[in-house]
């Protein structure tokens, strides 16, 4: 139970108390307790913990999306809030439209390009380790856990062609 946390959210990315105000004084008031972070206020004013959705003061507006989404569906997005009952018209809190792109990719086909740094050494010299804390006295850790964290390679006397 509980009022919506999606109204929450939207009134919070509305900035402009002046034209929160001036939808309603609900409005102003739900848009206030929302950018104070004073959830307790927000629902008091929604009706309270046990008011039912029908009877909520504010709602999530949606709307049909204008594309399909990957399965080819028109799915309803998010567009803002709304009061229900009152005939004021919807209040739109996401006016931006985002779109997911891959990036550009300017190498050669069959080129993979490495992007991993080194490994780095520990920040200190402390060890973090907690198994010893973890495991009982009496059952020491299974031999495979003695496998080294870190280990080096020397490739400097290795050429071409030349396993070891």
């Amino acid at each position: 139970g509980g009022p919506p946390v999606s109204v929450w959210r939207e009134l919070r990315k509305l900035s402009d108390q002046k034209q929160a105000d001036s939808v309603s004084p609900a409005f102003g008031e739900l848009h206030h307790a929302a950018r104070a972070g004073d959830w307790a206020e927000y629902t008091r004013l929604q009706g309270g913990l046990p008011a039912a959705r029908k009877n909520l003061t504010m709602r999530t507006w949606y709307q049909a999306a204008s594309e399909p989404d990957e399965c080819g569906q028109y799915t309803a997005i998010i567009k803002g809030v709304y009061l229900p009952g009152t005939g004021k018209a919807p209040v739109a809190t996401r006016t931006r439209k985002w779109k997911v792109k891959t990036p550009r990719q300017n190498v050669k086909p069959g080129f993979m390009k490495n992007r991993r740094k080194p490994a780095l050494t520990p920040w200190t010299r402390i060890n973090n380790c907690t198994m010893r804390r973890k495991q009982p006295v009496d059952h020491p850790p299974d031999p495979y856990m003695k496998i080294p964290i870190q280990m080096e390679l020397d490739f400097g006397e290795m050429k071409k062609g030349e396993c070891k």
